[in-house]
């Protein structure tokens, strides 16, 4: 399971050093890879890890728009889709996934209207769908223990596994969460990642950020409507472009007109464009 993670932490290495990071330096973020590379070795012989690592084949992408039910009976499953994406995974990768249909609904106020200021019956059905979930997790039998692991534990292993290395900010972020965590889970010595007080406030801007970017992908990928990666339905472009022009500028204007009073108007610019999903500008 090490050469497993160190594996990744290599491909990530390559991956920095052909595509500098918008947020960091390539050296500073080769660095955390290291670093990270540590941290991999000192939990790799954890009971915990050797415990939740079977492979185990699994849908990833168990998502609602994935699932047809029937029309008269929505508890008869007709059929599941998408499965490109299903893979052999450590189980304690698809553990710390949680199907959209188990999440609390994100409503905006301007796309969902009255469903907005009446969401009272869409949470509790999330909340349910969450609880009938977590319970059928846990009495999988290779899933369960993957469940149980620690929050920061499972987050860093899983997150690892998952590509989130190649983001320095989502990278520093299951670091600094393991670490503040590694005595209470009984790992050797001091944990490799350690930070201090400025470091912990920068990082607390670089996931505000980051969470930020993350709804305003949201609001666009509705909105559009498009893919969260951007991509758009073919023939729908033009209709498309003048509304995400508009939608960029609108940004822009609300990015300016906020600004602290020690920001200058090209620091909001250059900061809205980094809070911006998408490249086209």
């Amino acid at each position: 399971m090490v050469s497993f993670l160190e594996d990744l932490t290599n491909i990530s290495k390559v991956a920095v050093e052909h595509c500098e990071s918008p947020r960091r330096a390539p050296e500073d973020h080769l660095q955390l890879l290291e670093t990270s590379r540590k941290v991999s070795e000192a939990v790799g012989e954890s009971t915990a890890l050797q415990d939740s690592s079977n492979p185990l084949l699994l849908h990833p992408d168990l998502h609602a728009r994935n699932i047809f039910v029937d029309p008269n009976d929505p508890t008869q499953i007709l059929g599941i889709i998408d499965w490109q994406s299903a893979a052999v995974e450590p189980a304690f990768v698809h553990a710390q996934v949680r199907p959209d249909f188990a999440e609390e609904p994100l409503l905006d106020k301007t796309l969902d209207g009255e469903m907005f200021n009446d969401s009272r019956e869409a949470q509790d059905h999330a909340q349910r769908c969450g609880q009938a979930w977590a319970v059928m997790a846990y009495i999988c039998p290779r899933l369960g223990k993957g469940t149980m692991l620690d929050l920061a534990f499972g987050r860093y292993l899983a997150g690892v596994s998952s590509g989130a290395s190649d983001d320095v900010t989502a990278l520093r972020s299951l670091l600094a969460d393991l670490s503040s965590e590694w005595d209470g889970l009984g790992l050797p010595g001091d944990c490799p990642y350690q930070t201090n007080q400025a470091d912990a406030e920068a990082l607390g801007v670089e996931l505000g950020e980051l969470e930020s970017t993350e709804r305003l992908r949201a609001y666009l990928s509705r909105l559009l409507p498009c893919e969260p990666n951007g991509c758009v339905e073919k023939g729908r472009w033009d209709e498309v472009l003048p509304v995400y022009r508009q939608q960029y500028a609108e940004f822009v204007n609300a990015c300016v007109a906020s600004r602290e009073a020690d920001e200058t108007v090209a620091d909001a610019v250059k900061k809205a464009d980094r809070l911006w999903p998408y490249d086209l500008r």
